[in-house]
């Protein structure tokens, strides 16, 4: 199971299966990592900023 980063950001733990996401088109490609979302809508807001996002998950103690 993946994290969706866009969760992490905002301090929740969500899990988020990888294939289903792929199924869904619920992936993004950003510096060579995969990320995986719950919500299109997360998906989007994270393709806005990622570096906001990942920064704000590292933040988090989440893994980035």
């Amino acid at each position: 199971m993946a994290k969706c980063i866009a969760c992490a950001a905002n301090g929740f733990d969500i899990d988020v299966d990888e294939k289903q996401a792929q199924q869904d088109h619920m992936t993004v490609e950003y510096q060579g990592r995969t990320y995986y979302f719950e919500s299109a809508e997360h998906m989007n807001m994270f393709k806005e900023d990622p570096d906001r996002y990942i920064q704000m998950a590292r933040e988090k103690g989440f893994a980035a």
